[in-house]
């Protein structure tokens, strides 16, 4: 559990029970987003067939699913340092740092 800075909102992270979830806040104090850590099985098939089609040889490191401040559900792939987000269908969106 803590804080960070995450761009130029804030993150916190903290269990609820066994999950393991943060919440992105600006600094005015409005959630822009909360991410759930989850099992990398359940990312949506689409998201796992990208990795492995686009990433021969690269395992998921970690996943997450973020509910964003516009009620959308997206889904985040940890490969190789880099963060792959994919929407709810699991299609690929874009990579970031």
């Amino acid at each position: 559990a803590g804080w960070e800075s995450e761009k130029e909102n804030f993150e916190a992270e903290f269990k609820n029970g066994k999950e393991e979830m943060s919440v992105v806040i600006s600094p005015e104090g409005k959630i822009m987003a909360t991410e759930t850590k989850i099992a990398i099985s359940d990312l949506p098939a689409g998201a796992r067939d990208y990795v492995a089609k686009n990433l021969p040889g690269k395992k998921i490191k970690d996943a997450e699913r973020i509910i964003n401040s516009d009620d959308q559900t997206i889904y985040e792939a940890e490969v190789g340092g880099m963060d792959y987000l994919f929407d709810s269908k699991g299609q690929f969106m874009k990579s970031e740092k």
